[in-house]
């Protein structure tokens, strides 16, 4: 028996009001078969169980299930790598609860196997020493004051410093050589004009006040060191020069560095010091230090020029380096060390050391807002097995001097 529209919607009526079949079966006088064929007919057509339309979901409802599914796969993620780092704790701790178990296997450091001692060698740098320039207090902020009592007093006291570390301060045996570089722009000169206004010694005096001081220094090292070896060598700088400008030509002859380098000969000799004094013309003193080729050089030619920057004198240095480098290499020579001046800093850097000043800072450099660099100069130790032992710069200002060699708190 076939339904009709209107017993299909009576059905579908009493179906949403949520009848029972045999209570439809009554009301339409049909059967049970056919109620259950109409209630399939519309749950097929979107109809729930109790005959209410389906609605089909929104995008947000589907978004939020989307959302809640990523939530799910990556709690079930997280899950999973804790696990595993749970594992991995546990591994861990059995491992070192197992290494714990048996008591640490503490045994005595072997003593080294020592040879034959070898002994070192020293090298005492002086540059930049700039006799003669005055540097006023009150123009400097009370940074820095320099004069040739000062001058003086702080190249004393760098050989009194020196005899002492390499003396009492020193325990291994007696160094086998000393070498003692007057490395340039020992006097000021006058090759600017200002220099030539505020200098409070002129250039011949200069010249024989540093020498003077020099072969006392080295006098002194003899006495406290008269089994080491000493000798002087000599390489000028560029405020020794006798040109306003500088000059290729005649570089080492024509300078006041050398002149100087000669007065310390005739000192010694008159002394009677047996210290040799070396000085190449040209400009350049390459010597074999504790097995190594070292050069020695003011530091004025480098190759290198320009301005500091911020990150200062290394730039240059570090460029001049690679370029002398490169130039010794193409000679071949292999250059294990190079040691300048001219810069009035303390630097190492790969290829060797810059010495700093014995002036300390001046107003050409507060001018130039360069970092004040405190006086000192460079003291090193080579052995022939380990290379560079002792690195250290002497400090020889005093507080009385200037706010830079005053104690920090």
């Amino acid at each position: 028996m076939k339904t009709g529209p209107v017993k299909k919607a009576e059905i579908a009526r009493l179906l949403s009001e949520g009848k029972r079949v045999m209570e439809i079966v009554a009301a339409t006088g049909t059967d049970a078969h056919q109620v259950g064929k109409v209630r399939k007919e519309l749950l097929a057509a979107g109809y729930h169980a109790a005959g209410k339309v389906k609605k089909p979901p929104s995008i947000e409802d589907e978004l939020a299930g989307r959302r809640q599914q990523n939530e799910i796969t990556a709690l079930r993620k997280d899950r999973t790598k804790l696990l595993d780092e749970l594992n991995t704790a546990r591994d861990l701790r059995g491992n070192v609860l197992g290494l714990a178990s048996e008591p640490l296997d503490i045994r005595p450091i072997p003593k080294m196997k020592h040879g034959k001692k070898m002994a070192e060698t020293a090298v005492l740098c002086i540059s930049d020493v700039h006799m003669g320039e005055v540097v006023n207090l009150e123009q400097m902020d009370g940074v820095n004051s320099y004069d040739q009592h000062i001058a003086t007093a702080r190249l004393q006291r760098l050989f009194a410093k020196t005899g002492e570390l390499l003396t009492d301060h020193y325990k291994g045996p007696p160094l086998e050589r000393l070498v003692v570089w007057v490395g340039g722009d020992m006097i000021t000169g006058e090759i600017h004009e200002e220099l030539a206004k505020t200098n409070d010694m002129n250039n011949f005096p200069a010249v024989k006040r540093v020498a003077e001081i020099t072969v006392a220094g080295i006098k002194h090292l003899r006495d406290v060191m008269p089994s080491t070896q000493i000798e002087v060598i000599s390489t000028p700088g560029n405020h020794g020069r006798t040109a306003r400008k500088p000059e290729a030509k005649l570089y080492a002859i024509d300078s006041l560095d050398t002149l100087t380098a000669d007065f310390i000969e005739l000192g010694l000799k008159t002394a009677g010091i047996d210290v040799p004094v070396y000085r190449p013309r040209s400009g350049d003193m390459l010597i074999d230090v504790g097995g190594r080729n070292v050069l020695f050089t003011h530091g004025d030619r480098i190759g290198s020029r320009g301005g500091q920057g911020f990150v200062g004198a290394a730039a240059t240095v570090a460029r001049g380096f690679k370029k002398i480098t490169g130039e010794y290499a193409s000679r071949g020579t292999i250059l294990d060390w190079i040691v300048i001046g001219h810069f009035h800093v303390d630097l190492k850097l790969e290829e060797g050391f810059v010495n700093p000043s014995v002036i300390g800072p001046t107003e050409y450099g507060r001018d130039a807002r360069f970092k004040p660099h405190p006086a000192g100069q460079r003291l090193f130790l080579m052995h022939p097995r380990h290379g560079i032992t002792l690195d250290r710069v002497i400090n020889l200002g005093e507080p009385e001097e200037g706010s830079i060699y005053k104690e920090k708190a």
